[in-house]
């Protein structure tokens, strides 16, 4: 009898190496980047989806989806506001994260002289948050 050994192809599961954020919170009518990079072994294939739709965004001029993952959502508006899906599949698995997009109302920066402070508003809340970006 005549045994053959084959190596073992067994890969790596999808992981994020840069989950995309939680919230993201936008001023209206701007750009955002949202970030998604998964590894892998085969590499995953990452796709986006948008609220409850089934089907995969598309580049177009709303969207683009980059080789790293990211998801440029440009021009974004108060229909935008919603649970972005970022899925990443290989042939061993499947990971998927959430990033919902929230839209700023109002906005103000004031600049101290250590800091930026952003204070912004959305638009279904009527309580202030406030962001420090340190210069």
């Amino acid at each position: 009898m005549l045994y053959f050994f084959l190596p073992s192809t067994v890969g790596k599961h999808p992981q994020f190496q840069v989950p995309p954020p939680a919230e993201v919170i936008v001023i209206e009518r701007s750009p955002r980047l949202i970030p998604c990079k998964a590894i892998g072994s085969p590499k995953p294939d990452i796709n986006w989806y948008a609220g409850d739709d089934r089907d995969p965004l598309q580049d177009n001029a709303k969207y683009t989806i980059y080789q790293n993952g990211s998801l440029l959502i440009r021009n974004i508006k108060q229909p935008d506001a919603l649970k972005y899906t970022c899925k990443a599949t290989n042939l061993v698995g499947e990971m998927k994260a959430v990033s919902t997009v929230k839209i700023a109302c109002k906005c103000l920066a004031v600049k101290t002289s250590q800091a930026f402070i952003l204070w912004v508003v959305p638009c279904n809340k009527s309580k202030w948050k406030y962001h420090s970006l340190f210069i």
